[in-house]
């Protein structure tokens, strides 16, 4: 997917210059929701189609994600009853509705295609940013937006870095709140020497296939049409280390791994980042409060208060 990365940044330079997001944000959003389009075995086509269909959990109530009713009558996602997150990048079908945008210039609009898919999320996130991207707090607030999680912009920023050869902290990742450590329950150890001052941190591996634990789970606004749902429940497995020579490495081999990080994390927090973009889709019916941003692509919690 890095040459729909790519194209998708080229694009919106043209579109929106003053939004000035760069390619290493979509791959890490593209690798936490769907290892670069491979969760659960996908692969990608000539034509730049995922198939299998990645898709999310039924958004029935249950447990940590909201309802959505079906919005979309099954088109995207199968399910006549209840919306779904589909794609690489998980956008909900009525969030899709909004942001469905043609990357690869084929005269339609596929959530499951890659070159459209990276381009949505690029709009997306330059609509709930409302400032330059290259502001970190315009950062934070943009992948805030995506998926209403203080761990989930923790990680997508910390991959981003890596690929972008940069440090978490140049990125926004210094304005969220400190993650909650367990003291008593934390193994002793060593002290662990601080990285130099400017070094690049080494990129989290991919994620572990398996069921995102409660405790994880991203909160997201209660929607009517909501953005992309959290990240596809037993489907993030470790992306393929082959190199399409077409299209050149994916993002997740740009940059150095390191071990993935721990499944487990505590609850989130909220950042304190003003919302996004007063012109956002009309926030979907359920419990919590409508928010002034485009609501995001995640629904697999209520919102944070």
């Amino acid at each position: 997917m890095l040459q729909a990365y790519r194209a998708a940044q080229l694009r919106l330079a043209q579109e929106q210059p003053r939004c000035a997001l760069t390619w290493p944000v979509l791959a890490g959003i593209g690798q936490v929701e769907s290892g670069h389009g491979r969760a659960g075995g996908a692969g990608t086509s000539a034509e730049g189609v995922v198939s299998p269909r990645i898709i999310g959990v039924p958004l029935d109530g249950s447990g940590p994600v909201a309802r959505v009713l079906d919005s979309d009558d099954g088109r995207y996602d199968g399910d006549r009853d209840l919306d779904r997150a589909v794609g690489p990048m998980q956008f909900l079908p009525g969030t899709w509705t909004t942001y469905a945008a043609d990357g690869d210039l084929d005269g339609a609009t596929d959530p499951h295609d890659v070159d459209d898919a990276a381009l949505a999320a690029g709009r997306y996130l330059c609509a709930a940013a409302g400032e330059p991207l290259t502001q970190p707090a315009a950062m934070v607030r943009a992948v805030f937006a995506y998926n209403h999680s203080t761990q989930y912009v923790r990680l997508v920023l910390t991959m981003a870095a890596g690929y972008a050869g940069t440090t978490p902290e140049s990125l926004g990742t210094g304005l969220l709140p400190a993650p909650v450590v367990d003291v008593a329950s934390a193994p002793s150890a060593a002290p662990v020497a601080s990285p130099a001052p400017g070094a690049a941190p080494a990129l989290p591996g991919p994620l572990p296939v398996m069921p995102v634990p409660a405790a994880q789970a991203p909160a997201a606004p209660v929607p009517a049409p909501a953005g992309p749902a959290g990240p596809v429940t037993g489907q993030r497995p470790t992306p393929a280390g082959s190199v399409d020579p077409a299209t050149g490495p994916d993002p997740a081999e740009v940059a150095p791994g390191s071990p993935s990080p721990e499944p487990a994390v505590p609850a989130d927090q909220a950042p304190a980042a003003t919302p996004g973009p007063g012109d956002a889709p009309p926030a979907p019916a359920g419990g919590g409060t409508a928010s002034t941003e485009p609501p995001p692509p995640h629904a697999t919690q209520t919102p944070s208060p």
